[in-house]
């Protein structure tokens, strides 16, 4: 197991926790240099040319406060460095009380280069300054050195320089040359001052983006330089590959177990034993649901669901969201990108100029760069027909030398919006959309990231009220890319708990990359036929959230949730049962209600062409009345096709799907079909679409390219953090509903009575259940099934799919 796909351990171990780890570890290096400061102010202050030290043998009492540590080390230091001591000490403090607050300043001259600087060009500065010779220097400190106030250093440093100047210099004086030295010091400690403020003032602005930039690319970056934290990492990934094993070699014991117990069961009913010895009661009034764990129907699904069990506190309970490192990252985003304003104004003139070419009179009275277009905004004349301009759109891109040109008017404004790609189309990143703000503080009940509009901001809608999305766009337009990157924001901000998905994809390669991540509901479905099955569950299903809002008096989905949360699953609710014989009131009967909290349900079709291909009277009844249906009930779809053409996108579809985004595409028609008016021809393709919903106005939106390395690993932290709960009962094919119950006569009695026991000893219900323990075909087993289901063995099968067994012991000898 590779220790970079064990993600999850940072949500075990968040960046904030060793963000913390390291300021507090910086903290504690600032008091420890504070400290050391304290020391050497007070070994200054006491210090006394007649205490003993290295430079001074006597027998004399140590005056310094700080005793012979304090005298030898005061000793040295005015020795070596004399007065800049105590620059040193400024520059030693300041560093301290920066590390110990942690203050946030623009960054001028680095440190390392700033205060050798002023540390150098003081002592030299002190050491050309005859203050040893002062009255009030030696009346105030008995100065016995022979070096000057520099120190070693400073005279060792003065005379160097003095050399300098005297050897290029002939008839310059000792004292002049002192004075240029001093000149020269003071211009350097000035200079470096003011050329420190202008620095910072300059980055002032990127210091402060710098400070309020998202914790992934600091935690990237601290991961590389950091040798500790790197050295940390390495060992939490080492424990987790070690916990991982055990949890291996537990489920591979447990799964051995399950199937051994599994042989025995069939061995014993295949010996004929006639005596049913029931250990349990058999309870009928439990109400399976589909997110309980599922009844096994294979020894592939028996391994499943133990590997869920004992995966329960990795992976139900400490269920974490990707994270964002997963995804490639920006390398431009901490660089603001320049815009060239001479470039602008001159693609502006020459626009102007071509207009005039067409006699179209008018001020541009706005400029708008994007990262792939740039917005012209165009006020005409009084008298200039607007859909003359807009037709003009091919001629304006053949003029302006551009790939297309998309002209449009701006709603609620007298000016007509011109679009024209820029020389450098920059790539928009999905880390950029799942990192913003837009879509981290989104208020929306089922969030998606669509990319970012013309202006470069981030575009995220609800789903929720849309409440359907109709994707259109030709091959190469960039429509499965944008797919993933709505199908991969759901997974951000999501948990299985929470939003469930079902994948339908008839091409069988743009949607198999998710196979076996937790939130689907049953396996990708790449069969026409099986898909308009799987769209008739959801419309029961459908059917049967509302049955279950209608029970507790709820309008939709959330309001079902969260009243299931207040009453803690159980709702107690008044029936009707009959009216009395003699006032004529009717009568209600208190009973309690167990229901559990629904997930939204995303149904994703990528291509709806073929699906209308092979059965388009059955896909459109069913996707009409989830389209006109389905929102209250939290199920919605999103349905992409690169064929919009009327016999795909019929009327009825079309009127159900309020909320349409189209990719480039090949004609003005499609764009009509799409949109309801034409520009998508227009567009430049690789993610460029056109965004609208409920008549708004049509919004430019430029999606996130996505590689599908990307969306493996997302894929893969997602399967390590719990596995599916597929529902078989979805893409089942049923029987023909109008057989008669004659058809049951050619069942055999004794093969029945087994079936029997088969399912009130392995006390579950179902065809494939049937089929394996019996060894029969899945017919054989699916009348036998039906016909217990007609003498009231078992009950039908509710939207799930799940069956409950009614028979008791008490009344089995009289089957």
């Amino acid at each position: 197991m590779k220790l970079s796909s064990l993600n999850f351990i940072e949500s075990i171990l968040p960046h904030g926790f060793r963000l913390f780890i390291r300021k507090q570890t910086k903290r504690l290096f600032g008091f420890l240099l504070f400290s050391m400061v304290i020391y050497l102010i007070i070994s200054l202050i006491s210090w006394t040319p007649y205490d003993p030290s290295l430079n001074n043998y006597n027998s004399n009492n140590i005056n310094n406060i700080l005793g012979a540590s304090g005298a030898i080390v005061s000793d040295l230091m005015l020795q070596f460095i004399g007065l800049g001591s105590f620059i040193l000490i400024s520059i030693l403090l300041i560093i301290s009380l920066d590390m110990i607050i942690q203050t946030k300043r623009a960054m001028g001259i680095p440190r390392y280069i700033k205060y050798p600087i002023y540390f150098l060009t003081w002592i030299i500065l002190l050491s050309n300054i005859d203050i040893t010779d002062s009255n009030f220097f030696k009346s105030t400190i008995n100065w016995t050195y022979l070096v000057g106030a520099g120190g070693l250093l400073g005279d060792s440093l003065s005379q160097l320089i003095e050399r300098v100047v005297t050897a290029n210099f002939d008839d310059i004086s000792e004292n002049n040359s002192k004075r240029l030295i001093f000149f020269i010091s003071t211009l350097i400690i000035m200079s470096t001052f003011s050329l420190n403020k202008l620095i910072a003032k300059i980055n002032k602005k990127k210091t402060q983006r710098l400070i309020e930039s998202d914790q992934t690319h600091q935690q990237v970056s601290l991961n590389r330089s950091n040798p500790l934290t790197f050295l940390f990492r390495i060992i939490q990934k080492l424990f987790l590959n070690m916990v991982l094993r055990f949890k291996s070699f537990f489920l591979k014991r447990q799964s051995e177990e399950t199937s051994f117990e599994e042989i025995r069961d069939s061995h014993d009913i295949q010996d004929g034993d006639d005596s049913i010895v029931i250990g349990e009661s058999i309870e009928s009034d439990i109400r399976l649901n589909i997110y309980d764990k599922p009844k096994p129907v294979s020894k592939k699904r028996i391994k499943k669901n133990a590997a869920k069990e004992n995966l329960d506190l990795f992976e139900q309970n400490q269920f974490s969201l990707p994270s964002v490192s997963l995804l490639k990252i920006n390398p431009d985003k901490y660089h603001e990108k320049t815009i060239n304003q001479d470039e602008l104004e001159m693609i502006s003139q020459k626009l102007s100029n071509v207009l005039l070419n067409y006699k179209v009179n008018g001020e541009i009275t706005d400029i708008k760069p994007g990262p792939v277009v740039t917005l012209f905004e165009l006020e005409p004349s009084l008298g200039t027909k607007s859909t003359r301009v807009v037709g003009l759109a091919d001629d304006i891109a053949m003029s302006m030398s551009a790939q297309s040109a998309r002209v449009a008017i701006i709603p609620g404004q007298n000016k007509i919006g011109i679009e024209l790609p820029i020389s450098k189309r920059s790539t928009v990143f999905l880390s950029d959309l799942i990192q913003s703000e837009e879509f981290e503080k989104s208020p929306y009940k089922l969030t998606i990231a669509l990319g970012k509009n013309i202006g470069g901001k981030t575009v995220v809608v609800d789903l929720a009220p849309l409440p359907h999305l109709l994707i259109a766009g030709t091959t190469g337009s960039g429509k499965s890319v944008g797919i993933n990157t709505m199908i991969l924001s759901l997974l951000y901000k999501y948990s299985p708990d929470d939003c469930k998905l079902i994948m339908i994809d008839p091409k069988m390669l743009e949607l198999s990359l998710y196979e076996g991540i937790p939130h689907l509901l049953t396996p990708v479905v790449t069969e026409p036929k099986k898909a308009v099955v799987a769209l008739k569950w959801v419309v029961k299903e459908m059917e049967k959230r509302y049955k279950n809002m209608s029970k507790i008096g709820v309008r939709d989905l959330e309001g079902y949730n969260k009243k299931i949360a207040r009453e803690g699953g159980t709702i107690k609710t008044k029936v009707r049962i009959g009216y009395d014989e003699k006032t004529g009131k009717p009568n209600y009967h208190s009973e309690e209600i167990t229901l559990k909290k629904m997930p939204f349900i995303v149904v994703i079709v990528d291509e709806m062409a073929d699906l209308m291909a092979v059965a388009g009277k059955d896909i459109e009844h069913s996707v009409a009345r989830l389209g006109a249906l389905a929102r209250a009930a939290g199920i919605h779809l999103i349905m992409a096709t690169q064929r919009p053409s009327t016999d795909v996108i019929s009327g009825i579809i079309k009127a159900n799907f309020p909320a349409k985004i189209s990719f480039k595409v090949s004609s003005k028609i499609d764009s009509r079909v799409v949109l309801g008016e034409a520009g998508a021809e227009q567009l430049l393709g690789k993610g460029d679409m056109l965004y609208v919903a409920d008549g708004n106005r049509t919004t430019r939106i430029h999606g996130a390219f996505v590689e599908d390395k990307e969306v493996a690993d997302v894929v893969n932290y997602l399967k390590k953090q719990a596995s599916p709960d597929y529902i078989e009962e979805i893409i089942e094919e049923p029987e023909d509903a109008t057989k008669d119950q004659d058809e049951f006569s050619n069942i055999d009695p004794q093969l029945f009575q087994r079936a029997i026991e088969v399912i009130i000893t392995g006390k579950k219900a179902s065809t494939s259940y049937v089929q394996r323990r019996l060894n029969i075909g899945y017919n054989k087993a699916a009348n036998i099934i039906e016909k217990m289901e007609s003498d009231g063995i078992i009950s039908e099968p509710d939207s799930y799919g799940r069956r409950e067994i009614l028979l008791n012991e008490q009344n089995f000898d009289n089957i």
